[in-house]
């Protein structure tokens, strides 16, 4: 995973072509710690196939309420640069990392 901020935040998402999923986490935050390891098994499964970035918040909270992410753990979904779906805490902890990879190959075959 390309580990992005608040100053690299645009060149690596908002101009990237193609399919992007972005990890919004926090390192004080036990769910966001729970997460991680289930998304790294998924980004060396779909690798080749989209881009994957994740943003500590900490120095990013303006970032992560221009995505609309008001909670940790999120993940959100961008094509050419828009987000085009964005995974809520309340959807991770619900439904797991199941709800991430049905998203990202939703989005794949789009």
């Amino acid at each position: 995973m390309v580990e992005i901020n608040k100053d690299t935040f645009s060149k690596e998402v908002l101009e990237a072509e193609g399919l992007v999923m972005v990890d919004f986490w926090l390192n004080t935050c036990r769910p966001c710690m729970v997460l991680k390891p289930k998304l790294e098994e998924l980004v060396l499964k779909y690798e080749n196939r989209a881009k994957f970035c994740k943003i500590e918040l900490s120095g990013g909270r303006r970032i992560a309420i221009s995505q609309g992410v008001m909670s940790v753990p999120a993940v959100a979904f961008y094509r050419n640069g828009s987000q085009v779906t964005l995974i809520t805490e309340k959807m991770l902890m619900e439904h797991g990392i199941q709800v991430v990879e049905e998203k990202l190959n939703e989005l794949l075959v789009a």
